[in-house]
This record gives structure tokens, C-alpha cells and sequence, in this order.
């Protein structure tokens, strides 16, 4: 799969951002072609109520990346970049990602809220440990997690203008509902997997907990 992720930074009028984004221009990024999963993230406080880095991330899924671009440079992803202009001042950036689902994503109604939590990591010092130890260890323990409704590794890679990406891979864990989100939490397969981070995360890593808004 491939990924293409969207994030805002504060918003000059983040309620009638909000409004618009949820509404028109979620029906947009609904008919994009080809489009396999979408969903619009709010990220919430820390829990020391340290502001999110991001007023909102917007996560989509295609097969592959050829579908992916072919996608946003036709109609409706011109549509899409030109409503962009009539949101609220808010600075932006994209990401591009190849993609690997160790859940599968749950058939969810569009409009369906549900819970994420987005892990971004930034580039590691030893880029081979640090993707040999994700991928045969921590996104092992990740996968274990209960209640999973999704569970993505996207890393990421340059833009189709070359441009490098700011974090080295996305993360991307949903559940239905809070209470799913709160059993896993609990559980000891969220602390192995929590516990891990230690032994290998060295380029830094934030994790986001978000209101999630399936699209697609």
C-alpha cells in the first residue's frame, strides 16, 4: 500500500476550519479514486496537557504509490488541492509513505468516529538497526495489541518533488471505540510493545492520541 498524509498546524480559525474540513472537504478526499482508507485525526493534549504539535492530520490509503499520485493529479484531487484555499490560514506540509497493514483495516461507515493513536518517529542515528529492530521485534509486539481496528507501518519517502520528509516513519493504530482503546492500554501486550520503545527509538518520537474520523 501507499500512503499520503496531511498536516495542519494551528489553523487561523480553527472552528471554521474544523466545519469546512469535516464537511466539504471530507466529501472531496471521499471520491478520490482508487482511495482504500481515509481518515481525518484530531490530535488531543498530552497527558501533562502539553499542546499537539498538529491541529489536524488527515491519513490516506492506496494499493500502490502509482495509484496514489494518479489519484491526486486528476480531477478530484485538483478539486480537493483548490478547496484547500478556502480553509483558514494553516501551515501545512505532506507526506508520502510505502505502506504495510499488520491489522487490516475494519470496514467502518464513513462519518464513523472512532479513536487513533499516530506514532512519528524521527530519523534514527543507524537506519538499518532501527528498521531491522521495528521490523522483526516492536511492530510484532504493536501487532499483538488487542482491539486493534488498524494497524499501519508507512515509511516515509521523498516527495514527488524530492523534498525529505520530516519524520522517518508513521505509525498508525485505530479502535472503535475509547473503551477498546483503554483495554489495550491495560493490557500487558501495550506495555511490552510500550516498553520496547527504549531499545531502539533514538531519533526521537512522538505519539499522538487522536479523535478519528473514518472518510473512507
Amino acid at each position: 500500500m501507499f500512503q499520503i498524509s496531511a498536516f495542519y498546524r494551528s489553523p487561523s480559525d480553527p472552528a471554521v476550519f474544523d466545519g469546512h474540513y469535516s464537511t466539504v472537504h471530507r466529501e472531496i478526499v471521499s471520491r478520490l479514486p482508487g482511495l482504500r482508507h481515509a481518515t481525518i485525526n484530531w490530535p488531543e493534549p498530552t497527558p501533562d496537557a502539553e499542546a499537539a504539535p498538529y491541529h489536524l492530520i488527515t491519513l490516506m490509503y492506496w494499493d500502490d504509490r502509482e495509484t496514489a499520485l494518479s489519484s491526486l493529479a486528476g480531477p478530484v484531487g485538483h478539486e480537493a488541492a483548490a478547496d484547500v484555499k478556502n480553509l483558514p490560514h494553516a501551515e501545512s506540509f505532506t507526506t508520502f509513505a510505502a505502506s504495510d497493514a499488520m491489522v487490516p483495516f475494519t470496514e467502518l461507515s464513513p462519518g464513523t468516529e472512532i479513536r487513533g493513536v499516530l506514532g512519528l518517529y524521527g530519523e534514527p542515528s543507524d537506519e538499518a538497526g532501527f528498521r531491522s529492530h521495528y521490523e522483526q521485534t516492536h511492530r510484532v509486539l504493536a501487532a499483538k495489541m488487542p482491539r486493534q481496528a488498524a494497524f499501519t507501518v508507512n515509511w516515509t519517502v521523498p516527495g514527488p518533488d524530492g523534498a525529505v520528509p520530516p519524520y522517518y516513519l508513521i505509525g498508525n493504530q485505530e479502535w472503535k471505540t475509547q473503551e477498546d482503546l483503554e483495554f489495550c492500554l491495560a493490557s500487558p501486550e501495550a506495555a511490552a510493545a510500550i516498553a520496547d520503545l527504549d531499545s531502539f527509538v533514538d531519533g526521537g518520537m512522538t505519539m499522538l492520541s487522536c479523535r478519528t474520523l473514518v472518510v473512507a
